[in-house]
């Protein structure tokens, strides 16, 4: 946190002429608009702590001055709408990218500025990143990267399950690709966690899966991982996370060594 002498000196003069208010003002200004609570406590003599409307209250711990909130909604919707523009393919920006673009403003400080965001739907949140709100990537791709789009799509469908890689030397631009079929459910990724491997698996080919799997081991009949590799006609190295993948899902249930379809 910068903490420049000038702001230091304010917030002193504040705290001998026991304005709360004031005091917080010079914390905001000393911290980024960050207020810690716990410090205001301690150089107000432990006064009760109620800051006027300029303050926004975000947790137990902090305040924060509301000035510095919609400085940073906006920002963030500057930096988002570069970093669209950067990534046209990319449905989502990765919060780290999205932070990272943002520094040095304090973490609560741009967590702040994107529930504002979301709650007034300007911006699209999920676990998986962050876009401008009702964006469309297909709206800001070339013919190229729409042709790329469409070959990997239909290289995933005649992989079925058994997957290699979409790319042969997968670039930047690939993975947003990859990130765009995810988002546009047209390919799960799993995890091999013993390999240590992603796999991209079309959507499609789970459905075909999961319905070859009710079929053969039909009226909660037991089954190993080796005989579903057999039903499926695939390898290990797939097998394995498709089947935690259907485990997560609640498609089937592990028993040991067994599994068995959960009707």
């Amino acid at each position: 946190v910068t903490r420049n002498k000038g702001a230091h000196v304010n917030m002193l003069t504040a705290c001998q002429m026991h304005d709360l208010n004031a005091t917080a003002h010079a914390l905001a200004a000393r911290d980024q608009g960050v207020v810690d609570l716990q410090t205001l406590a301690r150089i107000s003599a432990g006064d009760e702590i109620s800051l006027g409307e300029d303050f926004e209250m975000v947790s137990s711990k902090h305040a924060l001055r509301r000035i510095e909130i919609l400085s940073r909604e906006t920002n963030l919707l500057d930096a988002l709408t570069e970093l669209h523009a950067a990534h046209p393919c990319r449905p989502l920006i990765d919060r780290e990218d999205l932070f990272r673009s943002l520094r040095p403003a304090p973490a609560i400080l741009i967590e702040a500025a994107i529930n504002r965001n979301s709650a007034t739907q300007l911006i699209h949140v999920d676990k998986t990143g962050i876009a401008l709100a009702h964006r469309d990537p297909f709206d800001n791709m070339t013919r190229d990267q729409r042709t790329a789009y469409q070959a990997a799509d239909d290289r995933l469908k005649e992989m079925e399950l058994k997957p290699v890689a979409l790319f042969q030397s997968p670039g930047p631009e690939q993975l947003d690709l990859e990130a765009l079929l995810i988002w546009k459910s047209r390919a799960v990724r799993l995890y091999n966690h013993s390999l240590k491997q992603t796999l991209l698996l079309s959507t499609d080919a789970i459905a075909a899966a999961e319905q070859t799997l009710k079929t053969a081991f039909p009226d909660a009949k037991t089954f190993t991982t080796g005989a579903a590799r057999d039903a499926l006609k695939t390898n290990r190295k797939t097998i394995v996370p498709l089947l935690e993948y259907f485990d997560a899902r609640g498609v089937t249930e592990r028993e040991g060594d067994e599994r068995i379809i959960v009707v």
